[in-house]
This record gives structure tokens, C-alpha cells and sequence, in this order.
């Protein structure tokens, strides 16, 4: 099957857009986000966790801005004014929350296990296992960021737009090609195998549900239990 419907390709004939300029230029805007991501991640890390940081506020909702930018344009490259479709906003199923958490917790497992050998969350060094009472303040900007704003934007560039304009390559090559490039663009070789594998399951939940929101519920969980647990830990 695949979800790119005969309706959708009527559309963008007639707007003489070809069906598949949405998902090249998707493929184009988070090749260029991994570039910058993997350039960044290469340059001298902050003395202080960047959860205390405003450094990361900053550079969090820049980031926010260009993806919800780079989501509508390609939206409306696909077939504009088909926004509910396109992005997912449709209501969701407890059924479908299940699956999220199902999604959640074998990702939660792979990602511990992995953590053990590669220790991502050392190098990306975003949270830390100490806490600073004297910096509430942008611990608790950063946690917002982390835990909502960014799963939100990143769903809407993944899973809502990225897995509906790939769906014209077949609906397995977007799951996998939107699973992948989650992981890619995050710009950490030691939590690639984790962020794919989540990636993916996400992706496939957006293509079962037909909504974005169930992996917008899985993905803020996710950041909220990783921001949690290295404290915890």
C-alpha cells in the first residue's frame, strides 16, 4: 500500500508540481541539518551542562524556528492547503498511546544498553548527574525545550511531514529513510543505532496511526525519562 493517494497526485499535477519535489527537498533540508549538526558537534564543548546553560535556549529555539519553517514549506510543496493530512493533526486512540509506550519502553531498553558501551549522554553533554539549585531558571527553560518544544518540531519535520512526502518512495523506504536521518541529524555517532531505532519505530507508529500525535507523546516521554533518569542516576 502506499499512502500517497491518487487524490494527492491529481493535486500536484494540476499545480504543476511533481509528486516527488516535497520529499526532495525534505531529503535536501535534513542533509543540510546533519552537516551543521555533525559540525557542531565537533567544536569545543562548554564548561557547564548545557541544561544550565542559555546557550542552549538560544540555540533550541533557533532550531525550532527553521523546522517549523522548513515543515511548512515543504507541506505546501506537497499538496497545499492539506495541512491535517499532511502533518498528522488528526486525534489519536488510547489504543495508539499504547503502542507509543510499547515504542518507548524497547527504545528506552536498546538506548540503556547501548549508553553502557558508547556513552552518548557523556558527549553530548546536555545533562549532567549534579544538580544546581542556584540555576532553576534555565534548568527549567531547558527542561521545556527538551521535553516539549523540541519533540514537537522534530515531529513535525520527521514524522508528520517527512514520513507522509516520502510515502511517494513507498511507505517502507520512508519509515526507514525518516528513522534514519532522526538519527543522523542529531550529529551523535554514539547515539546513532538508539536514535534510528526509535526514529523508526515513531515513523511506523505515524504510518499505522495516521496521527503525529502518539510519537509526539512517545518522543517528549522519551526526553522527559532521559532528562530524569541522569539525575536519577
Amino acid at each position: 500500500m502506499n499512502s500517497y493517494s491518487e487524490h494527492d497526485a491529481l493535486s500536484s499535477t494540476k499545480q504543476n508540481k511533481p509528486p516527488k519535489t516535497a520529499a526532495w527537498i525534505w531529503l535536501t533540508v535534513v542533509g543540510i541539518l546533519t552537516v551543521i549538526a555533525f559540525g557542531l558537534s565537533e567544536s569545543e564543548r562548554p564548561d557547564e551542562p548545557l541544561i544550565y546553560s542559555y546557550q542552549l535556549t538560544a540555540g533550541a529555539l533557533f532550531m525550532a524556528f527553521i523546522l517549523i519553517v522548513a515543515s511548512v514549506v515543504i507541506a505546501y510543496f506537497h499538496v497545499p492547503r492539506n495541512w491535517k493530512e499532511t502533518f498528522g493533526f488528526r486525534l489519536c486512540t488510547f489504543r495508539d498511546l499504547g503502542f507509543a509506550i510499547a515504542i518507548l519502553v524497547a527504545s528506552l531498553i536498546v538506548a540503556g544498553v547501548l549508553e553502557k558501551v558508547l556513552n552518548a549522554s557523556e558527549v553530548q553533554g546536555i545533562v549532567t548527574d549534579t544538580w544546581d539549585g542556584s540555576r532553576v531558571t534555565p534548568f527549567a527553560i531547558n527542561a521545556f525545550l527538551v521535553i516539549l518544544l523540541g519533540p514537537f518540531v522534530e515531529e513535525l519535520l520527521f514524522r508528520g511531514v517527512g514520513v507522509y512526502v516520502l510515502s511517494v518512495f513507498g511507505n517502507v523506504t520512508a519509515i526507514l529513510l525518516s528513522g534514519f536521518f532522526f538519527g543522523l541529524v542529531h550529529g551523535i555517532w554514539q547515539a546513532l543505532p538508539a536514535l534510528v531505532l526509535f526514529g523508526i519505530g515513531l515513523a511506523y507508529l505515524r504510518y499505522r496511526t495516521k496521527s503525529v500525535l502518539p510519537a509526539f507523546f512517545g518522543h517528549a516521554l522519551f526526553n522527559g525519562i532521559g532528562l530524569g533518569v541522569s539525575f536519577l542516576t
